[in-house]
């Protein structure tokens, strides 16, 4: 995403300054004459921190669980009915985690905010899908707000992972 919204930058950077320079105009033929294209909205700064931060703190809470669950399985994961349907139902809805009720901008039915068919790759996926889509129709603001929904849906996941973590733990 931030090499993405950065190549957006450049490229209007570019254009602006081929605009500006008349740099269309020469290059048109007489004969054909064609105006030069839109120019590209400015890209501004879209903060990306939040997101940055859940994603920080997810991998730090999955390479937990995974101690915890290695101890576990060292021990032969014999663990008491209890404290396994508190691991399965922790599991369970594990998933459930990544979803938002408003659902993807336009495709309210995909409420996955961390990986959907993308809008014009037909079932290829795509991560991050709602700021993804955002960058790639240049809409800034919207890119904006969906990095912070994004943040609070893995914000989410983590907590759940935490529980599960703890639980293995005891």
């Amino acid at each position: 995403m931030h090499k993405q919204a950065d190549s957006a930058r450049k490229e209007a950077e570019a254009q602006h300054k081929l605009l500006d320079a008349g740099a269309y105009k020469l290059a048109a033929d007489p004969l054909h004459p064609v105006g030069p294209p839109e120019r590209l909205s400015d890209v501004p700064k879209i903060d990306f921190a939040p997101l940055d931060a859940a994603a920080k703190k997810l991998k730090e809470s999955a390479q937990a669980y995974e101690k915890a669950y290695d101890a576990k399985a060292q021990k032969g994961l014999d663990i008491p009915a209890a404290q396994r349907a508190q691991v399965n139902q922790l599991m369970a809805t594990m998933e459930q985690r990544l979803l938002d009720a408003q659902g993807l901008p336009g495709r309210p039915w995909f409420k996955n905010m961390v990986q959907a068919p993308g809008e014009l790759t037909g079932y290829a996926p795509k991560t991050i899908p709602a700021v993804h889509e955002a960058l790639d129709a240049r809409d800034w603001s919207r890119a904006d707000k969906y990095a912070a929904v994004t943040a609070g849906v893995l914000d989410n996941y983590r907590a759940q992972l935490d529980k599960l973590t703890a639980v293995l733990q005891k």
